[in-house]
C-alpha cells in the first residue's frame, strides 16, 4: 500500500512539474496571440509594410519591419498559480528604421 501511495504521489509531483515547464510556450503563444490581434498594431503599421523580425527580450518584444521598430511592453499581473500569466501590453510609438 505504501508503495501505492507513492506512486501515486511521484506522478501527481512529475506532472505539476511537466506543467510548469510547458507553461512559458503557452506564455509566449498568449502574448504573440495578444499583439497580433491588438488594433493598437494596426493602428501603427501602415498595411503596405512587411514584419521583417519579431524578437522577445525581458519583458517587451521588438517588431521589426521594413520601415520602422517599436517596442511592445509586457506588463504581467501578480500571481502564485502555474501556467500562463494575466498581462497587459503597452505599445510604444514606432520610429523610423535606423534612428
Amino acid at each position: 500500500m505504501k508503495r501505492f501511495a507513492c506512486i501515486i504521489a511521484l506522478f501527481v509531483l512529475t506532472t505539476q512539474s511537466a506543467f510548469a515547464l510547458l507553461s512559458p510556450l503557452d506564455q509566449n503563444l498568449q502574448e504573440f496571440k495578444a499583439i497580433f490581434e491588438s488594433p493598437e498594431l494596426k493602428e501603427y503599421l501602415k498595411t503596405s509594410e512587411v514584419i521583417e523580425y519579431i524578437c522577445h527580450q525581458e519583458c517587451h518584444y521588438v517588431i521589426a519591419t521594413n520601415e520602422q521598430e517599436m517596442f511592445v511592453e509586457v506588463v504581467y499581473q501578480p500571481t502564485d498559480r502555474l501556467g500562463p500569466r494575466q498581462f497587459n501590453l503597452i505599445f510604444h510609438k514606432p520610429k523610423p528604421k535606423g534612428s
